[in-house]
C-alpha cells in the first residue's frame, strides 16, 4: 500500500495534483486540504482505495450531472475533515447515479459542522456500507438537503455530541436504508425536512439520541423490530407524520420505545408496550 497525496486543487485524472502519481488499487488518498473534483468514472480505475483521509479541508467534489454516474470504491474508511461540505460533496441538478462502495462513512472528529458526504444533488446516491457520525458538534455521517434519492446498504449509527448518522432537510425525495438504524449521542437519522424514510432493519435508540427523530410530518415505514435504548426513545415523532411498523416493539426498563404522535402498528408483537 502507498499514500498517495494531493498536492494542488483541480481533476483527479490530472497527475499533476498527486505526489506519487495517480492513486490506484489498494493505496491511501490523503486530500491534504486540496479539493480534486472527480471527472472519470470509477475510483480508482480498478480495485479499492484503502483509505480516504480528508486532511483538514480536503474534499473530492463529485459534479453529478458534469461527470455523469460515476462511483468511488474504498475498502476501509473515508474521514471527514473540516470543510462543512464535507470530504465528498455531491452537487448538481441530474438523474445520474453516485455510487459509494465504503467500510465505513465516518462524520469528523473536529469542532467544526462538517459530515463525511453532503449531498445537494437531485439524483441518486448509493451507499454500499456502514454510516457513522462523527464526535463533535453536527459532524454527521451523511448531510442530505438536496432531494435526490439516498440508499444505504449497511448500519446507519449516529456519533458522540450532536452528530447524526443522516441529517436531511430535504423535502422531496426518499431516504432508505436496508441495514439496522442505531441511536448513540447523537440521532441514527435526524429528519427535519418531508422526504420519506423506508427502513428494512432494526431501529435502536441510544443514550442522548433517538434512533430516528422527526421535526416535521415525514411519512416513514419500517420493517424490522424498533427497541427503546436505556435513557432514549427509538423513535421520536416530534412531528406527527405517518409511521408503519411491520415488526416487534420492545421498551427497556427504563425507556418508552416512542415520543409523539404514536405508530401504526402492523404485524406486531408487543414487549411492555
Amino acid at each position: 500500500m502507498a499514500t498517495k497525496t494531493a498536492i494542488a486543487d483541480g481533476a483527479w485524472s490530472n497527475d499533476a495534483n498527486w505526489s506519487g502519481g495517480l492513486p490506484v488499487d489498494t493505496d491511501e488518498v490523503s486530500l491534504n486540504g486540496k479539493v480534486i473534483t472527480m471527472d472519470v468514472a470509477r475510483i480508482p480505475a480498478s480495485g479499492s482505495l484503502t483509505n480516504i483521509i480528508a486532511g483538514s479541508a480536503g474534499q473530492i467534489l463529485v459534479p453529478l450531472e458534469t461527470n455523469g454516474s460515476c462511483e468511488i470504491n474504498v475498502s476501509g474508511t473515508v474521514f471527514a475533515g473540516t470543510k462543512t461540505t464535507g470530504v465528498i460533496y455531491v452537487t448538481e441538478a441530474s438523474s445520474n447515479t453516485f455510487t459509494l462502495n465504503v467500510g465505513t462513512l465516518v462524520g469528523s472528529s473536529s469542532p467544526t459542522v462538517d459530515s463525511a458526504l453532503k449531498m445537494t444533488t437531485t439524483g441518486n446516491v448509493v451507499i454500499n456500507g456502514n454510516v457513522q457520525g462523527g464526535a463533535a458538534v453536527l459532524n454527521n455521517g451523511i448531510t442530505r438537503t438536496g432531494n435526490g434519492n439516498l440508499t444505504v446498504t449497511g448500519q446507519v449509527q449516529g456519533g458522540g455530541g450532536v452528530c447524526h448518522g443522516i441529517s436531511s432537510s430535504a423535502n422531496a425525495g426518499t431516504i432508505t436504508v436496508i441495514g439496522g438504524v442505531v441511536g448513540m449521542t447523537g440521532r441514527g437519522i435526524n429528519l427535519t425536512g418531508l422526504g420519506a424514510l423506508v427502513i428494512t432493519g432494526n431501529v435502536t435508540g441510544g443514550t442522548a439520541g433517538e434512533g430516528i427523530y422527526l421535526s416535521v410530518a415525514a411519512p416513514i415505514t419500517i420493517t424490522g423490530n424498533v427497541t427503546a435504548g436505556s435513557t432514549k426513545e427509538a423513535i421520536n415523532n416530534a412531528g406527527g407524520g405517518p409511521i408503519t411498523i411491520v415488526g416487534n416493539i420492545i421498551n427497556s426498563m427504563t425507556k418508552l420505545v416512542f415520543a409523539g404522535l404514536p405508530p401504526v402498528l402492523s404485524g406486531m408483537g408487543y414487549d411492555n408496550y
